[in-house]
């Protein structure tokens, strides 16, 4: 069974001006998909348990979300949010350096605790003990007592 083709919505012809920005205005007087209706209307029933709180204004809100769901991946592309995200970044990572320098600060001043060895590996402490075991024979190692070497029967 061959897929059903989706419906074509109508996107609004973006202008772009003589300096390559694009008009985004003509979305202000755009109606409202079918589906972005829902959306706010998911949105409310869900995020909201139904009713918008008194200070929101519902029809702005349905607006906002068309908007934002029609523009999301414009403002994505556009060189205003990548210069924005740099900056972000940027900052990020200064705090980042900063943190990390305060904490190297932080642990070269504290005495470092003793270390223990790990699991599995030598000790690199020595015993002060001289006395040492001998292994146990194999058969006592598993229960049994040590016995001759057994003869044969003939």
């Amino acid at each position: 069974m061959a897929p059903r083709a989706k419906p074509q919505v109508e996107e609004p012809e973006v202008d772009e001006a003589e300096d390559g920005e694009k008009d985004y205005t003509v979305y202000a007087d755009k109606d409202t998909t079918f589906t972005m209706e829902n959306f706010a209307t998911w949105l409310i029933d869900e995020v909201y348990e139904g009713k918008l709180p008194k200070d929101m204004d519902e029809d702005v809100f349905r607006k906002g979300v068309a908007l934002g769901g029609s523009l999301r991946m414009e403002f994505q592309r556009s060189e205003w949010w990548k210069e924005v995200r740099a900056e972000h970044q940027a900052e990020r990572e200064a705090e980042k350096a900063t943190k990390a320098k305060a904490k190297a600060a932080e642990a070269a001043e504290e005495e470092p605790a003793p270390r223990k060895p790990a699991r599995g590996k030598a000790s690199t402490v020595t015993s002060t003990s001289t006395t040492t075991k001998a292994a146990p024979a194999r058969s006592a190692r598993r229960g049994r007592a040590a016995s001759a070497p057994a003869e044969a029967p003939f």
